[in-house]
């Protein structure tokens, strides 16, 4: 199995993982020369036994001028760090748990079934790499899916009616509900997924914005 990524044509690393005749990482996928400069950014200014930052969401908040110390903290992670581990998002672990079943179905696809997931040519939508311009460049040894879900008239339709179940189905689509309250009432109806994808993709082309027809 191969993808077009961007411009060249590279094979799928899942795919090269499960030959049994390759007993070594192909020459492409190991990167010699890393940038040592870039290995200590991290060292330079915090210290290796240091724990990861962790951010509270619901604190970002709570911050003021008077207490501006989950705000700090972002900007020292961001900062010192460029990552940090968000805790109290709201994300409830039922869903995490879904997400990462979807994953793993997504990856275990057969083979047929990935191709429809595929890179067209000259586009870093759906499965492959991105960014590979020449024949001599060094590859990342994974695969992976990128796909724009928001907002909601970038996506392909080529693209999400194939994905697995799990990513797609019993989802809503509406207003955020963190946004809406007595002050800030919702302006669109909400519809399930499956419902939203079949009217946007069977509506006529009258140049009309399908999410129109959402307003209550």
């Amino acid at each position: 199995m191969e993808f077009n990524s961007s411009r060249l044509v590279v094979p799928s690393v899942q795919e090269l993982a499960k030959d049994p005749n390759m007993v070594s990482i192909p020459s492409r996928y190991i990167q010699h020369h890393q940038n040592s400069q870039s290995n200590n950014v991290i060292t330079n200014s915090v210290s290796l036994d240091d724990q990861i930052p962790v951010i509270n969401f619901q604190n970002l908040f709570l911050a003021d001028d008077d207490n501006p110390s989950e705000l700090s903290n972002l900007h020292s992670a961001c900062k010192d760090w460029g990552f940090f581990q968000l805790v109290n998002h709201g994300i409830s672990d039922s869903l995490i748990e879904k997400v990462k079943k979807g994953i793993e179905e997504l990856f275990n696809l057969p083979v047929e079934e990935k191709k429809k997931l595929c890179q067209l040519p000259g586009d870093i939508e759906g499965f492959g790499q991105s960014f590979v311009f020449t024949e001599e460049q060094k590859l990342d040894w994974n695969d992976y899916l990128l796909i724009f879900t928001l907002p909601l008239a970038l996506r392909k339709p080529h693209l999400f009616p194939n994905l697995p179940t799990t990513l797609k189905e019993n989802s809503m689509i509406g207003p955020a509900k963190s946004l809406i309250n007595e002050k800030n009432p919702a302006l669109y109806r909400t519809l399930p997924n499956k419902e939203y994808f079949k009217g946007l993709f069977s509506r006529e082309l009258d140049g009309k914005n399908y999410i129109d027809s959402m307003k209550l």
